[in-house]
């Protein structure tokens, strides 16, 4: 279910998140973590740049404390984005990591567990990492060095673009590979999923691959940050499951294939093949077989979020 948080957003999202779970943010600026506490692991983009250190917006001192807790850290100027998320949560909304804005301003943020949103917000994050600047020892020495003279309303002049990232979810029919070519591809398979699980939000969880050849629509534009719901059949076809969305976090690409790497979170879901049926018939979606891949339309991704919140609860 989607929640409006408006009183001290942080202190009340680190209550929802589960022990131990992975946080990527992207939080404009941070001056305190007294409400959302980062640990080994976690990541952090904001903005560090010199205006925004000498403003008083970016803290150096905490970006000291953050770096000494194995935290990664990356400055992105021009950033204005207060989102988060985890494997179970994603949060859009108004807040910066400091006090004002939990004790004195009136903010609001998006709280969902919708499978799509989760995706979106990675794959933006992950935008953001590859035009950011990673923060380490040197970076912080000099920010600490610099002046700080609060400039509430500074805002840095620099100024960067990111692509909205993609918003599809696919389903796709899946069969196992044979031993050959798992055989042939072992080592293709292991550099892609230490690729991915770089990229992962939940280290309990575990990456998995679908390796797609031949022409089609699935392998030439699915990408990262799209969601995949997977119709796994058996070798003879015979029998089918049907797994719950899960996130694409890594593509590598091959001239006769393509493999699409995706989390599998601690704890996932699937219905056998008969019973997705009937979740079909009820939320009125029709044109889905055993062997279907093909993007789902925008009402279908909406019903398929009802099926499988059903499936949680």
């Amino acid at each position: 279910m989607d929640q409006l948080l408006t009183n001290n957003v942080w202190c009340e999202v680190n209550k929802l998140l589960k022990r131990g779970d992975r946080k990527l943010a992207a939080i404009a600026y941070a001056t305190s973590d007294m409400h959302l506490s980062f640990a080994k692991g976690d990541l952090l983009i904001c903005d560090a740049s010199d205006g925004a250190i000498n403003s008083g917006e970016t803290s150096a001192d905490l970006l000291k404390t953050l770096f000494a807790a194995d935290v990664e850290l990356y400055s992105c100027p021009g950033l204005h984005a207060k989102i988060l998320v985890s494997s179970d949560i994603a949060v859009i909304g108004s807040s910066n990591l400091s006090l004002s804005s939990a004790d004195h301003l009136i903010e609001a943020s998006l709280v969902t567990r919708r499978f799509q949103a989760r995706s979106q917000v990675r794959a933006f994050i992950q935008k953001l990492i590859d035009i950011a600047t990673p923060i380490d020892a040197e970076f912080i020495a000099r920010a600490c060095e610099l002046p700080v003279i609060s400039r509430p309303h500074s805002r840095s002049t620099s100024r960067c673009t990111v692509e909205s990232p993609t918003n599809r979810t696919w389903i796709v029919a899946t069969t196992p590979l044979s031993d050959k070519i798992q055989e042939s591809e072992a080592q293709f398979e292991e550099t892609g999923k230490q690729t991915a699980r770089e990229k992962m939000s939940d280290p309990k969880g575990s990456v998995y691959s679908i390796r797609w050849q031949g022409k089609s629509r699935f392998r030439a534009e699915a990408k990262e940050g799209d969601s995949v719901i997977e119709l796994e059949r058996n070798k003879q076809r015979t029998r089918c499951r049907v797994i719950q969305p899960r996130p694409i976090i890594f593509c590598q690409q091959h001239d006769k294939w393509t493999r699409f790497y995706i989390e599998d979170p601690p704890e996932w879901t699937y219905f056998p093949w008969h019973s997705f049926q009937v979740e079909l018939q009820k939320a009125g979606i029709r044109g889905i077989s055993m062997n279907t891949t093909r993007e789902l339309k925008l009402r279908e991704v909406a019903l398929m979020e009802f099926i499988w919140s059903n499936d949680e609860t």
